[in-house]
């Protein structure tokens, strides 16, 4: 009987209370649920992003019979496939000017005057080590410059130039105003806060 008890009982380190040893077994089972919870919801995410990702390339590929199909599209697969189709789009032209969208937010941030890094990145909610990536890129394209500020000159400034402004104007337009982009949009102005309710529901 000593040995069944022996054999049924969990095993712990030489120096752990038995409350130790099943807190200890609490948290392995706590950390293991967790981590098979982030898996499936990382094997979700995957999958409706292979879904629209397939999705768009039959736009592409069958116009023709997508126009036939389309009206039958629950909602969800309309705004995951035009996301889908509106970023690729742009994303070719903020190639064609040597960008990125990481860049092109930057640049946003920058119109209301020069910021330090820091700063910067705290406003694109990124860390210091990407804004520092994507600074260099844009200085290296023109779009940026770094300058001493006058009040503190051991801290540098990043602020747009003028090829930096006039990029950004130029991905604004071809956003709001081109035909394969949001162009297509009847009203921009509603179709934008529409969007941003439904992201900021509650």
């Amino acid at each position: 009987m000593a040995e069944e008890r022996q054999a049924t009982t969990p095993s712990r380190r030489p120096g752990t209370t038995p409350h130790e040893a099943d807190a200890a077994a609490s948290r392995t089972a706590d950390d293991a649920a967790s981590h098979e919870a982030d898996a499936a919801a990382s094997r979700t995410a995957d999958d409706a992003a292979s879904y629209a990702a397939d999705d768009a390339r039959y736009v592409a590929d069958a116009a023709d019979d997508v126009r036939a199909d389309i009206g039958s599209w629950p909602v969800g697969r309309l705004l995951s496939v035009a996301a889908r189709l509106v970023e690729r789009r742009f994303h070719d032209f903020l190639a064609a000017h040597h960008l990125s969208h990481a860049g092109l937010i930057a640049l946003h941030h920058l119109t209301s005057g020069p910021l330090p890094q820091r700063e910067l990145a705290t406003a694109c909610r990124v860390t210091d080590q990407t804004m520092s990536r994507t600074i260099e890129h844009l200085r290296r394209t023109g779009y940026i410059a770094k300058r001493s500020d006058a009040r503190d000159r051991r801290r540098m400034l990043v602020e747009l130039t003028d090829a930096g402004t006039a990029v950004l104007a130029l991905a604004r337009e071809k956003e709001r105003d081109s035909g394969d982009l949001l162009g297509a949009v009847e009203d921009y102005d509603r179709f934008r806060e529409d969007l941003i309710r439904l992201i900021t529901i509650a």
